[in-house]
């Protein structure tokens, strides 16, 4: 399990490698290591780190930063709540809202106006 997380981090922290150009051509071509599915006639390896890859979502916390990088509704990235996710499950338009939308970049916090427009209270 060990060596199989650390090639798992390996072709998320060094997309560029040999080993994770190799897997990205083969199994996750038009997305990312985190949204990549079994695809058709997976090597046993792959079963094996996409297993690894959900042990790490459900125990790795995000680090926000800007935000520019989640999505609001789909990523696991509330550290509080059991799924990990907001209890709000965003609007019903088709825009994909980054946790960006909710973050006032000049002083770096929360923008609450933004929260309280699209949250429930408990997510606020």
């Amino acid at each position: 399990m060990a060596l199989l997380s650390k090639q798992a981090w390996r072709i998320i922290t060094d997309p560029h490698s040999q080993l994770a150009r190799i897997y990205k051509a083969k199994y996750f071509l038009q997305g990312t290591f985190w949204n990549a599915h079994l695809g058709p006639k997976p090597s046993y390896t792959w079963k094996s780190l996409l297993q690894v890859r959900d042990i790490m979502t459900n125990t790795l916390d995000w680090d926000i930063g800007d935000g520019r990088s989640i999505h609001t509704w789909d990523h696991r990235w509330v550290p509080y709540t059991w799924s990990k996710k907001p209890y709000t499950t965003g609007p019903r338009t088709t825009t994909r809202h980054t946790l960006s939308d909710f973050i006032d970049l000049d002083i770096r916090t929360w923008d609450i106006t933004a929260l309280k427009a699209h949250c429930l209270p408990i997510d606020v």
